[in-house]
């Protein structure tokens, strides 16, 4: 096996943008208000609607040393929208960053400003909502691309989701697979499934490409592997040396998180 090669760790963002008159605003209040309200307090007013917003990262971060100052991040969301790139959506996350206070006698975090804006725009492959193709989503159904790989992951995803198409109108695939469905073997099925899934063609079927939101490649001797996770699926498509189209899938099913 060659080196890994995580493609997650740049994102496609476009410059911090001056960060507008903001009313401060305490943690407490970004669980409360509407996402228009952090809008109007946070940005001002953005291209789309802000449809979604949250503390960003708190239960990852380390407590901050008592006697330090507290740094609180918003994530607020766009309203989706189509993508100029061929099959896919697109939406923007601003990252807020406040301005650093000091935590009250209290305990609590008094208001504070808006000190960095960082725009990073996201992705997904449409879905369709029976009407046609549908772009919006959660944050979780989106991923992010660095501009270096972004061409390359776009192109992957699009095999996939062909590869996809074609399994649904029962096409030819000239390609070999397999499924591991951890998720089944515990007697756990989703609606519809009356066992595991054994058949890779029907995990296939299944597996949800609108909702990838971790990718990452490996570089082999034999060729390369791309691995898409999305939900509870995931899936290696590996294409042979001097292959341009996949020639091996292999999908595997994990048995969900506790919520």
């Amino acid at each position: 096996m060659g080196k890994l090669s995580v493609l997650l760790a740049l994102s496609t963002t476009v410059p911090c943008v001056p960060v507008p008159p903001s009313a401060a605003i305490t943690p407490e209040l970004v669980s409360t208000a509407s996402a228009a309200e952090l809008e109007r307090r946070l940005l001002g007013s953005t291209r789309l609607p802000i449809v979604q917003a949250y503390l960003w990262g708190e239960a990852l971060a380390p407590p901050t040393p008592p006697g330090k100052p507290v740094v609180t991040t918003v994530a607020l969301f766009e309203q989706a929208t189509d993508s100029g790139e061929e099959g896919f959506c697109q939406k923007v996350r601003y990252m807020v960053r406040l301005k650093p206070v000091m935590r009250e006698r209290n305990g609590q975090l008094p208001p504070a400003q808006a000190a960095l804006v960082t725009p990073s725009t996201l992705y997904r492959w449409k879905t369709t909502d029976g009407r046609g193709p549908a772009c919006e989503g959660i944050d979780s159904e989106f991923f992010t691309v660095s501009d270096m790989d972004a061409q390359a992951v776009f192109a992957r995803i699009r095999d996939l989701a062909d590869l996809q198409k074609q399994a649904l109108e029962h096409g030819q695939l000239d390609l070999t697979g397999t499924v591991d469905d951890e998720f089944g073997r515990q007697g756990r099925y989703a609606p519809g499934e009356t066992g595991p899934v054994t058949d890779w063609q029907a995990a296939l079927k299944a597996f949800p490409v609108s909702k990838i939101r971790i990718y990452d490649f490996l570089n082999t001797s034999t060729g390369l592997i791309w691995r898409f996770r999305a939900d509870d699926w995931s899936v290696e498509v590996t294409y042979s040396s001097g292959r341009s189209r996949p020639t091996a899938l292999s999908f595997r099913r994990f048995i969900p998180s506790p919520p």
